[in-house]
């Protein structure tokens, strides 16, 4: 063989190895591109069950729970009990859950009473949430928004003081009706006359909208589950002060939370009489949500549950996300 045909063949056979090499590599890169898509999947399938199996516990916890009265002692309350536990039920992971109390928020949707017209004492609890320093607004853009609200949500197309009904929506830039109707999400709030983002989502130095208002149609605040800044707009008589005081005393083991009058036992509110029309020591609304972690994943639920007068608890709605 001449040393040019030699040399044809080592370039040929280092072209075939080379070609032999990237499909080795190729088929190699596949395969662990399987194996890890698998691995993927099967991670997603198991964190999915993981977060729904803290719905699953949070409604066997509210089902247990002694219906007659609702606190914040109680195991429902101290979810991260069952944070702490999960921790030996799962390989590499843990379940952390979260119960709100939707009854210890002020109840939008009873904004308007049900022949129509604007709840005033209802309306009254929302003003003086607005109206706090926290919030940055004037007592006029409370107003505002609390008129803005009512039209939302009331029936009738006429302007409450001064709100907003369909004739000012239509007029934007992308137009849209009035709801003339109950809130479905409390989310719709972000398309009402004056409520902001930063109103609704508030910052880390500031709850929102989101954190102390419901759309749970119970016409009532459960004064042992309330944050203080809900407890402060109960009555004009409730300072800061004051409501931290009643917010010390329903955590302190051993006061009878039992009785709706038990703030007149706290230190200053002896001669203080809260409208027996707002508040209530049970509850029916809770919100559930459920993350489960895995290795470096994560994956959520989250669930309305309602108990009835019977004791059982159902689920209004689920997200997985």
């Amino acid at each position: 063989m001449r040393v040019s045909e030699r040399g044809f063949a080592v370039i040929a056979v280092l072209l075939m190895i080379a070609v032999l090499v990237t499909v080795t590599l190729d088929v190699n890169g596949a395969a662990r591109a399987e194996i890890t898509e698998a691995i993927l999947y099967a991670d997603g399938v198991q964190l999915a069950a993981m977060a729904r199996s803290g719905i699953q516990g949070a409604l066997a916890v509210l089902s247990d729970d002694d219906r007659s009265v609702d606190h914040l002692n109680e195991e429902w309350a101290r979810s991260e009990d069952f944070s702490y536990a999960s921790a030996a039920l799962f390989e590499d992971g843990y379940v952390s859950l979260k119960i709100d109390d939707e009854s210890g928020k002020i109840p939008l949707n009873s904004l308007v009473k049900k022949g129509g017209g604007a709840n005033e004492k209802v309306a009254g609890v929302l003003l003086r949430l607005l109206t706090l320093p926290s919030f940055g607004l004037t007592d006029q853009e409370a107003r505002d928004i609390v008129d803005a609200v009512v039209d939302w949500i009331d029936e009738d197309d006429e302007v409450t003081g001064f709100g907003a009904e369909s004739s000012y929506y239509q007029g934007l830039r992308q137009p849209y009706r009035c709801k003339n109707g109950p809130l479905d999400s409390l989310e719709e709030l972000l398309r009402v006359r004056g409520v902001t983002a930063d109103l609704y989502f508030g910052s880390k130095d500031r709850l929102g909208f989101a954190d102390l208002l419901s759309i749970a149609d119970n016409g009532t605040i459960n004064i042992n589950t309330a944050h203080p800044l809900v407890l402060q707009c109960l009555d004009d008589g409730i300072a800061e002060d004051l409501a931290e005081a009643m917010n010390d005393y329903r955590r302190e083991a051993g006061h009878d939370l039992s009785r709706v009058t038990w703030y007149k036992d706290v230190t200053g509110m002896a001669f203080m009489t809260i409208d027996s029309d707002l508040i209530t020591i049970r509850s029916s609304i809770f919100r559930v949500r459920s993350t489960a972690y895995l290795r470096s994943k994560s994956a959520s639920s989250s669930a309305f549950l309602k108990r009835g007068d019977d004791g059982r608890v159902f689920i209004l709605s689920w997200k997985d996300r």
